[in-house]
């Protein structure tokens, strides 16, 4: 009886293992004779493989092209002995079109897999989870550059001049005043300008008046308190407006989501879906013809963060560690990233195959942790 049992346990691993292999074998074989067989339905030996530049997913340099995406459709071109030609797409709107016209035969980017895009294309099994977060800059915003573009946005130097006109104003009001009742006072213009600017200068910066006479009894000391309440207002103006504007540069660096922003301007990459998350949850955005337009604007104060897809945001702060930024909060979004082939195109089968088992086989991750440093 147990040797029955034996055998039978014996037999059925041996089975096991002469499958699963020859198994494997066969897929490998399977989904390299599909795509033949539409290549050669179609005419061709070279599939078109469209792109679009994007680190680290396609990285275009000095004509060389390279990155994660473009490594991963060469494993599965190499895998399965696969001829191909790229196509170079100035945005992944075109990449789309073109891929939705036939134009090329498959689409490899960080392309985002959406029900709006899927009415135009047919995106394969997803090989990398994304999405959008914000990048900032953590660089202190203080100095007196910061302040004064501060002010100036808030409109407090329009206040300024208009401060600045009075006081000149002042300045000589007093000083024809003294010349013509104070007997005392400097003849010389130069040094009488001055004692009045003094005068005036006391009143605005500490709320307090210089000693002066008083030439018309109680009417003069109701016309030095009305200074002296003028100047206190704007002394306090002044403090409160500087106050203000310093608080709100401090505020833009405690960013850790879009509420944090307010209606501050945030910068996006132009045909992404940064932009279309922007225009359709109604954001104050400004559209760049790439991230590094968009991050010249950051360094510059013109936006308060860039919204753009965690991955890409995190490649280009490894590789511009001068700029200071970083990616703060969590995802605003989740996205799934997937190659794009045309509408009911006999490709998409086994490509999705092919990706499947690039991530099964732990290739993926392997590109992950050369391009990130760590498995996501």
């Amino acid at each position: 009886m147990w040797h029955i049992v034996r055998y039978q346990c014996f037999l059925t691993l041996f089975i096991l293992l002469l499958v699963f292999p020859i198994h494997g074998k066969s897929q490998t074989s399977t989904i390299k004779t599909e795509i033949q067989n539409w290549l050669a339905l179609n005419n061709r030996d070279t599939l078109r493989i469209g792109t679009y530049d994007s680190a680290p997913f396609v990285i275009y340099e000095k004509k060389r092209i390279s990155g994660m995406a473009i490594e991963l459709w060469e494993y599965i071109a190499n895998k399965y002995d696969l001829n191909y030609k790229y196509v170079e797409y100035p945005s992944t709107n075109d990449l789309i079109e073109a891929t939705n016209k036939e134009e090329i035969d498959i689409a490899i980017t960080n392309l985002t897999i959406t029900e709006k895009r899927a009415q135009k294309v047919h995106f394969t099994q997803p090989w990398y989870q994304g999405g959008l977060r914000l990048m900032v800059n953590s660089r202190t915003q203080g100095g007196f550059k910061n302040l004064v573009r501060g002010l100036y946005d808030s409109g407090f130097i329009h206040a300024y001049s208009i401060l600045l006109i009075s006081i000149v104003l002042g300045t000589i009001l007093i000083t024809l005043f003294d010349r013509k009742f104070n007997p005392e006072y400097p003849k010389s213009w130069k040094d009488g300008l001055a004692e009045g600017f003094y005068s005036i200068m006391s009143i605005v910066t500490s709320g307090k008046s210089p000693n002066r006479k008083n030439y018309f009894g109680w009417l003069g000391r109701i016309w030095q308190g009305i200074w002296l309440v003028c100047g206190v207002t704007i002394l306090a103006f002044v403090t409160s407006s500087v106050t203000s504007v310093m608080t709100t540069i401090q505020l833009h660096h405690q960013i850790e989501n879009l509420k944090d922003i307010g209606q501050d301007p945030i910068g996006v990459h132009r045909n992404t879906e940064a932009e279309d998350y922007a225009k359709e949850n109604n954001l104050n955005y400004k559209v760049y013809p790439n991230l590094t337009e968009a991050a010249k604007a950051l360094q510059s104060n013109k936006v308060v963060a860039i919204l753009g897809d965690d991955p890409i945001l995190r490649y280009y702060i490894d590789n511009n560690a001068d700029l200071k930024f970083k990616v703060v909060g969590r995802n605003i979004t989740y996205d799934k990233y997937g190659f794009a082939l045309p509408i009911q195109s006999a490709l998409n089968r086994p490509v999705t195959l092919a990706i499947l088992n690039a991530v099964d086989s732990g290739y993926i991750e392997e590109l992950k942790l050369k391009y990130f440093g760590e498995n996501d």
